[in-house]
């Protein structure tokens, strides 16, 4: 249910991205067409992540690949987000949000796709001491 949802949140803030460029960030002001369209790009690598979220979320025990990658990739956009205030300045309190949110996330949705992969150990064991 956790993977559909940001699965689903992802898609949706994606293509809205690429529908509306700049005019979809809160507080965001008029760019060049050029930032727009790079926007826009990686708008689409949001909505792919999305859909490979909602696709693994259906087979969450068997995707620590998938879904390892993507908390990866998440890790490193709050990083890109760090780099961008250090660099330009601070951004919209929902930028910060986003960032504190894209930065802690890999720590919470990793370790728990690994308990849901784990085979039960403690029933596995019972069984070899019945035998």
């Amino acid at each position: 249910m956790f993977l559909t949802i940001l699965g689903s949140v992802a898609i949706v803030t994606g293509a809205t991205t690429v529908i509306l460029g700049v005019d979809s960030i809160v507080g965001a002001e008029r760019v060049s067409g050029t930032v727009d369209s790079e926007m826009r790009f990686y708008a689409v690598w949001y909505v792919g992540a999305g859909v490979l979220l909602l696709r693994e979320g259906a087979r969450v025990e068997s995707a620590y690949r998938v879904i390892t990658a993507i908390a990866a990739l998440f890790f490193l956009a709050g990083c890109s987000r760090a780099l961008s205030w250090a660099v330009v300045g601070r951004p919209h309190k929902l930028s910060i949000v986003l960032m504190m949110i894209e930065l802690a996330l890999p720590f919470v949705v990793v370790p728990w796709q690994r308990r849901i992969a784990r085979p039960d150990t403690a029933g596995s064991n019972e069984r070899r001491v019945a035998r």
